[in-house]
């Protein structure tokens, strides 16, 4: 029995689940999103292969599984590149829930500024050329590296900042053109983020739902001949859950601002 046959007493729903998920001061009923508090549990472990704790004894497990580090299997474009590098299905798992709540988010097609460098099978010269190495002992690991203020370093400024060599020239030549051609990092306002998704909260991926009550709102300014700011539209909803402490003459207010009630006019042929 899902959720739909509980609240509507296997009658015809009335409302869309997605609304009754909204927030109350949206027009919603605060019902809880499995799929989101899935994402969330999920996203919990990922911030711990972000921090790296040295005191989790299940990350040293899943990280002996892995060829590489668990946070650069986060940025590989391909799934099969991350297939290659772990078998792991636990680890795989928590992978597919990240790629699900990107493209959620919209940011699916973004490049991330914590992509790596060395050993990235999306980037030829890292994934090839051994002398990246030594600009990961230099600090340079991430795109986010060659950034500074969300602007691009030139050669110079990566030779005063991390003591670069003439040798090193053209290898940034290759990582700037990856970045140019094969990444969305310039112009992207997000570059210095870092992975704030990974610290969103439940209510945070519940905002970025495309569910809303606008659709009735402006029926109610149509029908009152008055217009309702945000502000305003919050409060109607916040009144209608406190107006009483008896769940159905809640009900009856949800009901009322979603028009859910037959009137004479809707009765009318």
């Amino acid at each position: 029995m899902d959720g739909c046959s509980i609240i509507w007493s296997k009658r015809k729903p009335r409302l869309k689940m997605a609304i009754l998920q909204l927030p109350s001061s949206m027009g919603g009923l605060d019902l809880p999103n499995i799929r989101f508090y899935q994402w969330c549990a999920h996203l919990c472990y990922i911030s711990d292969w972000i921090t790296n704790d040295d005191s989790s004894i299940w990350l040293d497990i899943e990280t002996s599984l892995s060829k590489y580090p668990l946070q650069d299997l986060l940025f590989f474009r391909s799934f099969k590149s991350v297939e290659d590098h772990c078998n792991n299905p636990v680890t795989l798992n928590t992978l597919k829930v990240w790629r699900s709540v990107q493209r959620f988010l919209g940011r699916s097609k973004l490049t991330s500024a914590l992509t790596p460098i060395l050993n990235n099978p999306d980037l030829s010269p890292g994934w090839l050329d051994a002398g990246f190495n030594f600009w990961l002992n230099k600090g340079i690991s991430r795109l986010n590296d060659l950034f500074a203020d969300k602007i691009l370093l030139s050669f110079e400024q990566m030779v005063e900042k991390y003591r670069l060599t003439k040798q090193d020239f053209f290898r940034f030549l290759q990582v700037r053109h990856y970045i140019l051609k094969s990444t969305t990092l310039i112009g992207n306002p997000d570059v210095s983020v870092i992975e704030r998704m990974l610290y969103d909260t439940y209510n945070t991926l519940r905002s970025f739902s495309a569910v809303n009550t606008q659709r009735v709102k402006q029926v109610w300014e149509k029908e009152l001949s008055v217009t309702i700011d945000e502000e305003m539209w919050e409060d109607i909803w916040r009144y209608a859950k406190t107006i009483s402490i008896c769940n159905r003459t809640r009900a009856i207010q949800l009901r009322i601002i979603h028009r859910l009630h037959i009137s004479p006019n809707r009765r009318a042929p």
